[in-house]
């Protein structure tokens, strides 16, 4: 990867950690690390800056399962909800700016449909 496509993916990242969108996908080094299933949020505008910063929750889901020996998927039967600053923070370096983890942006948006599904076939 090129530095300048290193450091587009870098600045997105900061731009998704600081406002998750359903169907994100976080990875580190090709692993699966959560994917943002669902996002109650409020966008806000820090002052002295444009950059704006969601407050609020958001679910997320970090268990995947295996599929074949080849494939896996995510887990939805597992999720867990927390704030956005909770969020920023697990994924933070916490000392040094940044983020131990890459998102890929809303790359599997499909886990809204599935879990909607799944709550329909249960009722």
């Amino acid at each position: 990867m090129r530095e300048d496509e290193y450091n587009a993916r870098k600045e997105e990242t900061a731009r998704r950690a600081n406002n998750p969108q359903v169907g994100d996908y976080w990875n580190e080094m090709f692993s699966p690390i959560c994917v943002v299933v669902k996002t109650d949020t409020t966008l806000l505008i820090r002052p002295r800056s444009s950059t704006p910063i969601a407050v609020g929750t958001i679910t997320i889901c970090k268990k995947t399962k295996e599929v074949d020996a080849d494939s896996w998927t995510w887990d939805l039967s597992v999720l867990e909800t927390m704030t956005v600053d909770a969020f920023r923070e697990w994924l933070s370096y916490g000392s040094i700016p940044g983020y131990w983890a890459m998102c890929c942006g809303s790359r599997h948006t499909w886990v809204t449909d599935f879990l909607e599904e799944e709550c329909h076939a249960t009722q």
